[in-house]
């Protein structure tokens, strides 16, 4: 991992980071596409990277940051998770 941010978050629990607030999310969702984008030339593995992508998504849905959710899941090659994720009943 290249990024400071990514590397502290991986270093740490990888608990409660929902709780850490939209803009932590949105500024980690920019540090996880460009690390996604550098494994993917490099024919690394990004299994870590998408389930914690697969946690992000929905806590941005929910917090009317829709736009960040689907501007994440296209960086990372997933929007067709986006009907998964969709599918989820919000609280609003």
């Amino acid at each position: 991992m290249n990024s400071k941010n990514l590397i502290v978050f991986a270093s740490g629990t990888l608990k409660n980071y929902l709780e850490w607030g939209t803009e932590y999310l949105l500024h980690l969702s920019g540090d996880i596409a460009f690390e996604y984008n550098q494994r993917m030339e490099k024919l690394q593995p990004t299994d870590e990277l998408l389930r914690i992508v697969g946690e992000i998504v929905p806590y941005l849905m929910q917090h009317n940051s829709e736009i960040y959710a689907i501007d994440l899941l296209m960086e990372v090659d997933k929007l067709e998770d986006l009907i998964l994720v969709r599918t989820m009943e919000f609280d609003r």
